[in-house]
């Protein structure tokens, strides 16, 4: 059973859902072009630009993890007992316990949810291998095994 506190390296699984994403645009991108080319009614074409919406952001998506696994040692994330820090695609933030209001796992965007005074950042599972609620928890664990700071 390792401790609480870690440091858990990116996932080799990241360049595999990657590759879901450039898929998923690719299939976005060939659904608004067959959508287009059907001379669809003008409120249709609220569909082709949402479509066309979509396959930009999964190719970004794409990109940036693409470009994250070319060099994994630059992502990770580290559990420690003031907080944690996470450095991924090219941007580090220190997150401290103490800032830190609720840590949950969102089902929907499949990323913890953590909660903190300056705003609510999400944490994707592609750390350590963890899947969402595993992530959670080591997460969590982390945070409960911190020494309590004086009020």
């Amino acid at each position: 059973m390792e401790g609480p506190y870690r440091t858990l390296p990116l996932d080799e699984r990241t360049n595999d859902v990657g590759l879901l994403r450039f898929w998923a645009a690719i299939a976005a991108v060939v659904g608004a072009i067959w959508l287009g080319l059907t001379r669809p009614p003008w409120a249709a074409w609220i569909a082709v630009g949402a479509a066309a919406l979509v396959a930009v952001f999964w190719f970004r998506r794409w990109a940036r993890a693409r470009e994250a696994s070319l060099d994994p040692s630059k992502s990770y994330l580290a559990l420690d007992a003031d907080g944690f820090e996470l450095a991924h695609e090219g941007a580090t933030e220190r997150v401290a316990w103490e800032s830190v209001r609720q840590l949950e796992a969102d089902e929907e965007r499949v990323a913890v949810r953590v909660e903190r005074t300056e705003g609510v950042l999400y944490v994707e599972p592609t750390f350590g291998g963890l899947g969402l609620y595993e992530l959670e928890a080591a997460m969590r664990a982390a945070r409960e095994a911190s020494p309590p700071r004086p009020e």
